[in-house]
Order: C-alpha cells, then structure tokens, then sequence
C-alpha cells in the first residue's frame, strides 16, 4: 500500500530553509549603501546611486550547528524565546485558575450562540491589545483561544486564526507600534503621525478577516466542507467539554489582576520604553500571585510554573531556528543587494503604481528580512529618498513598509509569529496555509488599495 505524502514539520521546514539561506550566501552578490551630501539641502542622503557591490560573506555549511547556537544567543531572539517561556508559564497558571474559562462561559451564554458577534468580539480584542504589544507576546494564549473555539462548535484553526490574525491586522497597520515609531523617526516623521489612517486601514483588514474565519467555521460546523484539522479534533475530543456555569469571586478577581496586568504592559509599553523583559516579569508576577490567591502552596505554584513554561517550549525553539536563518542572510552580506534590485523595479513602475509596487517590494524583501527593525533600518533610508523622487508623501511610505513587513509574516515559515502559534495549536503549516491562503490574498488587494489612497490622504 502506498503510503500517503506528508507535508513536512514546521522544524524540517526551518532546517531546510537555514540550508537554503546558506546557498543564497553562496549565489547571490555582497552589496551596501554609501551616502552623499545633497548639494541643495546639504544633508547626508542615500540613493540608489550610492549602492555598491562587495566581495559576498559566503557562509560555510559547516557553520550552521554554530549559527544556530548563535541565534539562540542574539539578543533580540533570545528576548522572544523567553518571552514564550516566561508568558507560558504564566497563563498556564491562569488556566489552571479557571477563570478564563468561566468568563468565556457566561459570554457564550449571554450571546446565546451568536457566532457571528463571538468570533468578531474574540478577534478584535486580540487586534486591540496588539495595537502596541507585538503578536508574539500573545502565543501562550492560543490554547485559551482554542477552547473558545471548541466551546462555540468550531475547531483548533479557528481557535488559532482568531488569536493570531487579529494581532496580525494591527501590527501590520501599525498605528502605535515600536516599528512604526522607528520607521517615522528615520524619515523625519512625528511619532505617532498619521496613526487615524493606520486605524482606518487596520479596521478594513479585520472586517474581512473576521468575516473569513468565521465563514470557515460555520461551514465546518454545519458540515459543508471537511475540518483542516479533523484529525486534530478527533484527538481532542475531551478538550471540547462545556464550560463552566457559574462566574465566581475568585474568577472575577483573577480576571481583574489580567485586566490590570494587561494594561499595565500596553502603558509601559506605549510609554515608559518596556521591553519583552518586563512583560514577561509581569506575568511571571501574575501568574505566582494568581497561584497563591487560588490557595496552592508556593511549591506547587513554581511547579506548575515550570510545567507552562515547558509546554511553550516547542515554538520558543522554532522561534530560534527562525532567528538563525534571517541571521544567516544577514552575515552573508545579501541584503542590501536584494534591496537594490527591488527599489529600482519601484522607479520604473507608473507613477499611480508607486505606492502599491513599494508595499510590494516590502513584501518581498520580507522574505529576506522578517525582523521589523532589521528591514526598517537596512530600506527605509532607501525608500525615503525614493518616496520623495516619485513625489509620494513620507507617511505613505512608512505604511508601505508596515503593511509589507506585517503581513508576509503571516505566511512565512520562518517568521517566529507565525510558527510559533501554528505550533502552539499543533497545526501544520501545510494545513495553515490552506486555510490561509485567499485571505492572504484579499490582504494583499486591500493594502493595494490602502497604500494608493494613503497618497491623496497624505499629500
């Protein structure tokens, strides 16, 4: 009997890309960006015309063990992978409470099986709290999510699409998010300018993209198409047991100490310059204080601290494996290359097209650059003088690099906010991007159309 194909696991997908990225390094010529002083304004200015090729940093094969290792050690991916940690062990707590459940309980019964309003509400605030904490603080809430789902009749992908997605929409808009304020501050912007807009577009992609999860939910349910994940949910077949019917004290105080928390972060945030650091001290707080007001003894609070923090392990190490293949093209010297090429296709596009081929090549050079700071710093003082040869104003030009570093990170799988959550919900990416895949391409038509009205918005 022939044995059926199966696609590959997201770490099988990660190694071969790593390799991938290695050979690239291998083929691809080594380039980098001077500056002039503009004679007219006496500014020091990067254009196109400064860019020239160096001898590439092929990376040896031999070498990827020790990239790897390496990328454990950076420091912006070892704050994600212990983000994941300290955040899991956290909300496993809070799960153990109880109180989440009994919250999502009475909504369910006050809405009474309004799905539509569920998945909309669901999804929303996952977009909210996202408008200044990046999606990836969020991974170890996609069993929460997950339950939710199950307890409206749905399955895990809808559980996972309504906790990620709706982070998506508002990172890729980035009305108050720290990229953003990096890209403005690069170009010249106030930070924060032109965030009404950005708010305005991040509502134009959660409209469609509520109404896309709970299309495929709804037809799950009533049996119109087969589950993406029916193996899945056979598996977890007591995992969809009803949720608790009564609201209690404890609950109602656990919440409020996760309301307070939350608020917290988004203000230090937005704020007072915290880091992944400090929200993760802060459910890591959470979470032991919540242990001993549900009454367990301090020894049985960092036990199930630890258990938590060991079932967030699985994506806080495919977090890492993503980490070391942007790094491996970063040390090959090959992205500004790709940055050239993909600036001059913007210059030779027609001038209503300039806006919609920027969000474009943003979304390709993505592919090569995932970190938001790492793109915003190797193409923003390229695009900025590009913005202003074609006489696009410097807002459009940030949210074209918003929406082009956002959304391809919802696709990519090395992108560490992507595997990370489809790993959570023991998803593959195969079966992701199946569910995912016209919704992608609605994205990509309504951030067209975003970038190209942003211009009569901003001008």
């Amino acid at each position: 009997m022939k044995k059926k194909l199966r696609f590959p696991s997201a770490m099988v997908i990660l190694l071969g890309i790593i390799v991938l990225a290695v050979l690239l390094t291998w083929v691809v010529p080594g380039g980098e960006f001077g500056s002039h002083v503009d004679p007219q304004t006496g500014e020091t200015v990067t254009t196109l015309e400064d860019f020239y090729f160096v001898d590439s940093q092929p990376v040896n094969p031999l070498e990827i063990p020790v990239r790897i290792v390496q990328a454990f050690m950076d420091s912006s991916t070892a704050a994600i992978v212990l983000t994941y940690l300290f955040m899991g062990g956290g909300v496993y707590i809070l799960t153990d409470s109880g109180a989440f459940q009994a919250v999502m309980g009475w909504a369910v019964r006050k809405l009474r099986g309004n799905r539509l309003i569920m998945v909309a509400g669901f999804t929303t605030l996952f977009s909210l709290v996202n408008l200044v904490l990046s999606p990836h603080s969020f991974v170890a809430f996609v069993p929460f999510s997950i339950l939710f789902a199950r307890a409206i009749g749905y399955d895990a992908m809808v559980g996972v699409a309504m906790a990620l997605l709706g982070g998506a929409v508002s990172f890729s808009t980035g009305a108050l998010l720290a990229t953003t304020v990096a890209a403005q501050t690069m170009v010249g912007l106030p930070i924060y300018s032109g965030a009404s807009y950005r708010l305005l577009c991040m509502a134009v992609l959660l409209i469609p993209t509520i109404l896309y999860i709970y299309r495929y939910g709804e037809q799950t349910r009533t049996g119109k198409r087969a589950s993406l994940v029916a193996d899945l949910e056979r598996q977890e077949q007591g995992a969809s047991a009803e949720l608790p019917s009564e609201v209690h004290f404890h609950h109602i105080l656990t919440m409020l100490l996760f309301v307070i928390t939350i608020g917290l972060c988004i203000y230090g945030s937005a704020f007072r310059g915290w880091t992944n650091i400090h929200l993760s001290a802060a459910f890591l707080v959470l979470g032991i204080v919540v242990g001993l007001l549900h009454r367990h003894p301090l020894e049985e609070v960092l036990r199930m601290y630890l258990t938590g923090a060991k079932n967030m392990l699985s994506s806080a190490v495919l977090a890492g494996l993503a980490g070391a293949a942007t790094a491996i093209l970063s040390s090959g010297g090959i992205m500004y290359t790709i940055v050239y090429y993909a600036s001059q296709v913007i210059t030779a596009a027609p001038p209503v097209l300039y806006a919609p081929v920027m969000f474009t090549m943003h979304l390709i050079i993505n592919t090569f650059i995932v970190s938001g700071g790492g793109q915003a710093a190797a193409t923003m003082p390229i695009m900025a003088p590009i913005a202003k040869l074609c006489n696009l104003p410097m807002q459009s030009a940030v949210l074209c690099f918003n929406l082009g570093d956002g959304l391809g990170n919802y696709v990519l799988p090395y992108s560490n906010q992507l595997i990370s959550y489809i790993e959570a919900g023991y998803i593959s990416y195969g079966k992701w991007m199946r569910f995912l895949g016209k919704l992608f391409v609605i994205w990509v038509v309504l951030a067209w159309v975003l970038t190209a009205v942003s211009v009569f918005v901003w001008r």
